[in-house]
């Protein structure tokens, strides 16, 4: 019978190990792009069921519009009406939605905050997050910002974790 050699055994675990973490490696990288699709597609379909509700509510007017007529009612005056219940609507939610994804910049993110409406000045606010050191520590995810606030609103609520991360 042939001797035992330490010498191979511990050879035969540093390769095993080797093999092990480049294996590792390979599927990691796999799950983190998964993880980004499965984002993706949940937000597709929410957005489809966004779609959704607003087709049954135009079609819920529609049936409203023919109610209206039937029963001799100005449909101007209706319309008017219903404007107005519409930007009480908006009024009443008072929140900026931003969804921040990985990778952002902080350009990127006042540029978003600038097109959602709740930042002004682009540059102001890249300015102010560099003034308070907190241009790395912006958090993934979406985000509601309340209508007026101030930059140290903003800036808290970017940087603390949502519930849905």
């Amino acid at each position: 019978m042939k001797r035992f050699c330490i010498l191979s055994l511990i050879i035969g675990i540093g390769i095993g190990m080797i093999i092990t973490a480049s294996i590792n490696i390979i599927f990691q990288g796999n799950q983190h792009e998964t993880a980004i699709t499965l984002k993706n597609q949940q937000d597709e379909n929410d957005m489809e069921k966004g779609i959704g509700q607003l087709k049954s509510v135009e079609l819920t007017e529609k049936q409203d519009n023919k109610i209206i007529e039937d029963e001799g009612i100005n449909e101007e005056d209706f319309v008017e009406n219903n404007n107005i219940d519409e930007k009480d609507l908006e009024n009443d939610e008072g929140f900026y939605e931003v969804y921040i994804t990985n990778g952002m910049t902080t350009q990127q993110i006042a540029k978003s905050l600038n097109e959602a409406g709740a930042v002004d000045d682009i540059n102001a606010f890249i300015d102010y997050s560099i003034t308070k050191k907190v241009t790395t520590k912006f958090r993934i995810g979406y985000k509601k910002i309340p209508v007026g606030s101030s930059y140290d609103d903003i800036i808290s609520i970017l940087t603390t974790i949502s519930r849905d991360e």
